[in-house]
């Protein structure tokens, strides 16, 4: 476990993003007798990309400038080119670790070439209403992403910030829920239906209409996060429990307690790592689900309400907590 703190003493450009091994085109030779070459290639946190003929070499074969440089996908055998003060040709074991790579050294690129980060847009949420809290953002595709907020509307807009729709959430009376209570807290989505919180229900709508197909029933207290996990949605609430369904009938499988016997709290945050569903409480504690089994692995613990988790670079987790830290767990 790593407070923030920490992480930031560890110099950058000793801490490894990514290592692998890829082959490169060689260089040196005419184009019509270019070789390609196995090496291992390690991505630092400081940008740098270094290449070695082995892992035991206490030196580099070659550094890759990245500064300014552009890096995409060829068309054929998982190879993408790194062009900057010279082109670089290499080839992953499959396309699925090429992306992988990509990723990350465009975000190295960033990282060396200075490239700010800027606010592009400013949207306030319901203006005409005197703007809403934002609670949760959903990709939907072609540019455009669904918002929910703490009032009964969502919100479709494109990548430049324009509204594209307005939907109204209308709930089956069935549910009984009060318009003050219809504020979406989050949104999950899964086969075909997007999964909305709304008070102690989850109203699923249709993607294309947004029109309500079902509320489902079973949470005693208001529900503050779903996600999707497998062929099932995960969600949790402000009584401690979480209540996985069947993500295609929106039937109830089973029913998980956060908190240990006689003691309360709210469910605040959910993540999918791998084969186990981590969950952060209001009392700082850290609870591991195995997806299969669903019984608790492994419990660890914040000085405060746990408020988001986040799973960086594949192997790290990460959780805030409204201690205004941010621990790392392997």
């Amino acid at each position: 476990v790593w407070k923030v703190e920490e992480l930031t003493n560890e110099p950058a450009s000793e801490v490894v993003l990514k290592e692998g091994l890829l082959s490169k085109q060689g260089g040196k030779e005419k184009k019509l007798f270019r070789q390609w070459q196995s090496r291992l290639f390690r991505l630092f946190k400081n940008g740098e990309m270094h290449y070695f003929r082995s892992a035991t070499d206490p030196e580099p074969a070659g550094v890759v400038p990245l500064k300014a440089a552009v890096v995409e996908p060829l068309k054929k055998n998982h190879r993408f080119e790194i062009r900057g003060t010279r082109p670089y040709i290499l080839q992953a074991k499959s396309d699925e670790e090429m992306n992988e790579w990509i990723e990350e050294i465009r975000r190295a690129i960033m990282t060396v070439s200075g490239t700010p980060t800027s606010q592009l847009h400013n949207l306030n949420v319901n203006e005409k209403r005197g703007g809403a809290p934002v609670t949760d953002l959903l990709e939907l595709g072609d540019d455009t992403i669904l918002v929910t907020s703490l009032h009964s509307a969502l919100l479709v807009i494109d990548s430049t910030g324009n509204v594209i729709q307005t939907i109204k959430v209308i709930t089956p009376s069935s549910a009984s829920i009060s318009k003050a209570d219809l504020a979406v807290r989050s949104v999950g989505e899964s086969f075909a239906h997007f999964w909305l919180a709304v008070s102690d229900h989850i109203i699923r709508i249709h993607p294309e209409s947004y029109s309500c197909v079902d509320a489902l029933s079973g949470h005693r207290a208001s529900v503050g996060v779903i996600i999707s996990v497998k062929n099932t949605m995960w969600s949790g609430d402000d009584a401690g429990e979480i209540i996985v369904w069947d993500a295609k009938t929106g039937r109830e499988v089973r029913r998980l307690s956060h908190f240990e016997e006689g003691q309360k709290g709210k469910v605040m945050s959910l993540l999918k790592v791998g084969k186990s569903v981590w969950s952060g409480g209001s009392d700082g504690s850290i609870c591991q689900w195995d997806i299969t089994s669903m019984e608790r692995r492994r419990v660890q613990q914040q000085s405060d309400a746990v408020s988001c988790l986040a799973l960086v670079y594949d192997r790290l987790v990460w959780s805030g907590s409204f201690d205004r830290s941010i621990c790392v767990w392997k």
